[in-house]
Order: C-alpha cells, then structure tokens, then sequence
C-alpha cells in the first residue's frame, strides 16, 4: 500500500478498532524519517546560501585576451570557402556621436544594405540561387495544375466567399 493510503487508515482508524502495531511502528519510522530529511534539507539550504556567498567573493572573471586567441587559432574557419561562412566583414561603421541612437541605428542599416549587395554579388559570381521557385511551399502538397487552378482565381472572389463564409458562420 501506498504511504498517504497508510497514513489515511490509521489517522481514521477509531479507539474501538484496533490498530495494527507493526503498522503504527512503520508510520513512526517514516515520520522520523521525513523529519530528519526536512532538518538536512534545511541545513543543507543554510550551507548551499552561505557557499554561494563565499564562492560569489571567490571567483573574479579574468579576461584572458591571449588564451581567446590561441582558441580562435585552433578554429580552421580562415580555409574555409566563402559559401561555407558566409561571412562578410569588408566594411566598417562610422559613427560621430555614438550616444544619438539615430546616427547609430543608420549607420548599422547602411552597413549590412551593403554587406547584403556585396554577399548577392558574391553569390551570382558563384552561380548559387538567390531566389525559391515560385511553387517552394506546395510543390510536396498539390500537383503544379491545381497550383495553376488556384492562381488564376481572382482575389476578389476569394475574398467574397470568405466574407460569405464569416457571415455564414456568424448567424
């Protein structure tokens, strides 16, 4: 049996029915047992507090510029070809006043409008698509003549039935 069923019956066991005292000594058992995990769960929650104040006293964060750089050395992204980075870094940002938010924002805006000229041109000279197919989300779903169907469906007939559809549903 479980341990709530247990305690249950003994709780609603009255003084004229007797209780079973291998039962009353396991419920004993299981009371101490749970107070002495409450008294080190307790302790434990004292200790872990004071740790972590030592520990937060303890630890400094160093920033170790040489041992970055070594890592950074180790990565082999420099032989890697531009289609496997796709990383432009050609161009710099320019900013007078770096506390006017505006100044800033455009000049971030102009910097990846022409990180995005030169990674198209890139990309053009590499022969590598820029654009999905026109039937990308439903060539999986719907053969190419139902896809032909639908396109020639004009948009205000669809948004009649749909308004149909609205008001159909309404009343």
């Amino acid at each position: 049996m479980g341990k709530k069923v247990m305690k249950k019956r003994v709780e609603n066991a009255s003084s004229d029915e007797e209780v079973d005292p291998e039962l009353e000594a396991e419920m004993r058992v299981l009371k101490e047992i749970q107070n002495e995990k409450k008294r080190k769960n307790n302790d434990d929650d004292n200790d872990d507090n004071d740790d972590k104040e030592s520990n937060m006293q303890k630890k400094k964060t160093t920033y170790n510029k040489e041992g970055l750089l070594n890592a950074l050395e180790t990565i082999p992204s420099h032989s890697l070809d531009f289609l496997e980075k796709l990383d432009i870094c050609e161009y710099t940002v320019m900013i007078n006043d770096e506390n006017d938010d505006l100044e800033r924002e455009m000049a971030f805006y102009n910097q990846s409008i022409q990180a995005l000229h030169s990674g198209r041109k890139r990309l053009a000279a590499l022969n590598i698509p820029l654009k999905r197919p026109a039937d990308y989300f439903c060539e999986n779903l719907k053969s190419d003549s139902h896809m032909a169907k639908i396109k020639v469906i004009p948009y205000s007939l669809i948004h009649t039935h749909s308004l149909i559809l609205t008001n159909a549903l309404a009343i």
